[in-house]
């Protein structure tokens, strides 16, 4: 014997499937904005390096400045704590900005004397 069919009408599926794509849109742009809520304040600074500490290497790279940040005062050791390449290429570049006496563009993480980007600017 065989059993009756059930079927659902048309609309009420096409009604299902809408409203299944609108909750998972919703999760989607919910994660998304949980991931770019985070942001990370810096404070800026342009200076000269006038000493660098390579004893950490490759774990970091410590150096003064000639002038400080609000969280981190002149005369305060920074540091560049990346990975082990990340700090070999960022001594590199404190290393040619003693020696050429050029500036840098420092991106300190706000409340620490922890730098988050260094750029070497043109003499």
């Amino acid at each position: 014997m065989n059993k009756p069919r059930v079927t659902q009408r048309p609309e009420r599926i096409a009604q299902t499937r809408v409203k299944t794509a609108s909750t998972s849109r919703i999760g989607v742009a919910a994660a998304l904005a949980m991931l770019t809520c985070t942001s990370f304040a810096h404070e800026i600074a342009v200076v000269k390096v006038t000493s660098l500490e390579p004893s950490a290497m490759p774990t970091s790279v410590s150096f003064t400045t000639t002038a400080g940040t609000p969280s981190c005062v002149t005369g305060s050791w920074m540091s560049y704590q990346k990975t082990a390449d990340a700090n070999k290429a960022m001594y590199a570049l404190l290393l040619s900005a003693v020696t050429s006496g050029a500036q840098i563009r420092i991106f300190i993480n706000e409340g620490t004397c922890v730098a988050d980007h260094i750029h070497l600017l043109a003499s």
